[in-house]
């Protein structure tokens, strides 16, 4: 076992080789399948030391969560800020999803974030992590309204977020439960099999191709919606 860390640079050394280790091991198996014992085992620590970096798995992966976000939305920036950066509906999704894509245990956070990660862990540190969100959306939302203004001011940010709603949605589709994959595969269920990837790339594409006016980011006010009852 490694021994204590003390200084500030030794705890923050530990807290990402605590990250790293995380993340080879949820890189093979799901939120049920890790345990906080195989971390600890994988980074040389006994588990009542790994616990004082992070109190629960949800913690753990809270913070994997952020960093593999933190790269994913650089990737993006930098896409966005070259010399031919895409300036079309198609090129534009293409430029989003691929990082994404690349990068499948990121999705699979992305996906049982609200259902999952945000549970078991303490309100200021969720208050924490969506305060970082934030600030780190509306520093690649200007990036995408600038190739793409049609998304008007403060959809970029916007965008990010339905992306990430159709991460979660059509993880769940795409990617079943065992049993649930065992019937799909039989004849008759094809309907049924979505590949994750390009129906991703395909419905980020659908959303900016129609995508003609400012995306407004205000609710729908009582009028709006009798408007909408009455269309029905």
């Amino acid at each position: 076992m490694r021994q204590r860390a003390r200084s500030r640079e030794d705890k923050e050394s530990r807290r990402e080789a605590i990250l790293e280790a995380a993340r080879e091991v949820w890189a093979t198996s799901s939120f049920d399948e890790l345990t906080m014992a195989d971390v600890a085992r994988r980074v040389q620590l006994a588990k009542g030391t790994l616990y004082l970096y992070f109190p629960t798995k949800e913690t753990l992966l809270l913070a994997l969560l952020e960093s593999a976000l933190e790269r994913c939305l650089t990737e993006i920036e930098h896409r966005f800020s070259a010399g031919d950066a895409p300036d079309t509906p198609d090129e534009a999704a293409l430029a989003i999803t691929a990082p994404l894509l690349a990068d499948e245990p990121l999705t699979r956070l992305l996906a049982i974030l609200g259902t999952v990660l945000e549970h078991n862990v303490p309100q200021a540190r969720i208050r924490q992590f969506k305060a970082w969100l934030l600030r780190r959306l509306e520093r690649t939302g200007p990036c995408l309204e600038r190739r793409l203004p049609f998304l008007g001011r403060g959809g970029g940010v916007r965008l990010l977020v339905r992306l990430h709603a159709l991460v979660a949605g059509l993880a769940q589709v795409a990617r079943p439960a065992p049993a649930v994959a065992r019937v799909l595969a039989s004849p008759g269920f094809e309907p049924f099999r979505i590949d994750f990837d390009s129906e991703l790339h395909a419905m980020l594409a659908a959303i900016l191709r129609g995508e003609s006016a400012p995306v407004s980011t205000r609710p729908l006010s009582r009028v709006d919606r009798s408007r909408v009852d009455r269309r029905r």
